[in-house]
């Protein structure tokens, strides 16, 4: 008996008070899309370098139900564990342009994408700790589910599944200084034969430390290492090495403005399947950069941000590096006391940082969103938003699609009164 009753004084004293968070995001969307399939779906012929894919709209009424359930506690380890499903119900009301005869593919089916997150910390006097994972498995829609904007070569939805485990600490040196590690693995690709054609299995490995220093109360300096590796199995896989440094500096009290930059190591290699499973190794050193703006002028007024860079990335379908070219700026506003509007957008430019190789479509690929929002608060716990929004890409390789897409939504956010 009593080691019972120690063992629960003790999770009583890390878990604390415990407390269930609850959610719901209820929708309609309209999508019209347009497609042109560069190159080949699995299983479907590719049309010859130079010509022009078949061109395919499609017109899409969907219905997007997301509730959230959470588990929290808040002591010395504080806690969250999160259940994030997400059913989709969507109904193809048009598909034209294709070739006389060919066959139209109704979709009337309601599709689910699962999501389990745990979220942990704990505070150890001048040490700050973290641990993070989370798992996804079931249908995702490559648009609407993208983490980031990143190169796409399907639109429809696929079986899917990815796993993510983090942790990290901060140690706050001294008064004005903060060191931080991190670390993460993350392992995901389509389940099946086919969609693993598509989106093969990839697994990655980071790492960062940094440290940042509070020169005077304008002005913040910072230092950082990072590793990545990163594999799509069969396709490549590459190492990359970054260093660099960053200044933020508070040009007026509104208005703040970050610039970051330094030199990034990278290898790249890359299997050649018409050489029998052969490997290339390629390796480069080049510079990276990013400067951000923030406006934040207090309740009431708009609230701007907006961000310019170049680095490389992983391209997920080559197995190779981009240099990524991004613009991206946001603006918030308050307008009255229930309204809230907001305007987004992101442009990105993707080429070989390393430049074309033997073998590559010499073709960069340029895509981005846009999206304004009006949400309006009808309690406190619940608020009603409409959207309209674009995604487009463009691009002349053979394994992604060039395509644009608008859509318009409705939706209602409901929460459990804390």
């Amino acid at each position: 008996m009593g080691s019972v009753l120690a063992a629960a004084f003790v999770a009583a004293a890390l878990l604390g008070d415990v407390g269930v968070e609850a959610s719901v995001r209820a929708g309609t969307r309209m999508r019209v899309a347009v497609e042109r399939q560069g190159g080949s779906e699995a299983g479907e012929a590719a049309p010859s370098p130079g010509t022009q894919g078949l061109e395919v709209e499609r017109r899409t009424s969907e219905l997007d139900l997301s509730p959230v359930v959470a588990v929290t506690s808040d002591a010395r380890l504080r806690a969250r564990l999160s259940y994030e499903p997400r059913l989709l119900t969507a109904f193809e009301s048009a598909r034209v342009g294709l070739q006389p005869g060919a066959p139209v593919n109704q979709v009337q089916r309601t599709s689910i994408l699962h999501g389990l997150s745990l979220g942990l910390e704990r505070e150890l006097g001048r040490w700050d700790l973290r641990g993070a994972g989370r798992a996804v498995y079931g249908e995702m829609d490559p648009v609407v589910d993208a983490a980031t904007v990143q190169p796409l070569a399907v639109t429809r939805r696929l079986p899917y599944e990815e796993f993510r485990f983090a942790g990290g600490f901060s140690w706050s040196a001294f008064s004005a200084s903060t060191l931080s590690l991190d670390a993460s693995a993350s392992f995901g690709g389509g389940l099946g034969t086919d969609a693993a054609a598509i989106l093969p299995p990839q697994r990655e490995y980071r790492s960062n430390a940094g440290v940042d220093h509070e020169v005077s109360e304008l002005t913040r300096l910072g230092a950082s290492l990072s590793w990545s590796d990163s594999r799509v199995v069969g396709v490549g896989d590459a190492t990359i090495l970054r260093a660099g440094g960053s200044v933020t500096h508070l040009v007026s009290r509104p208005t703040t403005l970050r610039l970051a930059g330094g030199i990034t190591a990278a290898v790249d290699e890359q299997a050649i399947p018409p050489l029998g499973g052969e490997r290339r190794q390629v390796a480069g050193v080049g510079p990276w950069g990013e400067a951000s703006f923030a406006y934040d002028a207090g309740e009431g007024r708009p609230v701007l941000t907006a961000s310019l860079g170049a680095e490389p990335t992983f391209d997920r379908y080559r197995g190779t590096l981009d240099q990524r070219v991004s613009l991206s700026a946001t603006v918030s506003w308050d307008l009255l006391q229930d309204w809230r509007a907001g305007l987004s957008g992101t442009a990105a430019l993707l080429a070989p940082w390393l430049g074309y190789q033997e073998g590559q479509d010499e073709s960069p690929t340029w895509l981005g969103t846009a999206e304004a929002r009006l949400a309006y608060l009808l309690s406190r716990d619940v608020s009603l938003a409409g959207a309209v929004s674009s995604t487009w890409q463009e691009s002349g390789r053979l394994d992604l699609l060039s395509y644009s897409e608008v859509a318009a939504r409705v939706e209602l956010v409901a929460s459990l009164p804390r």
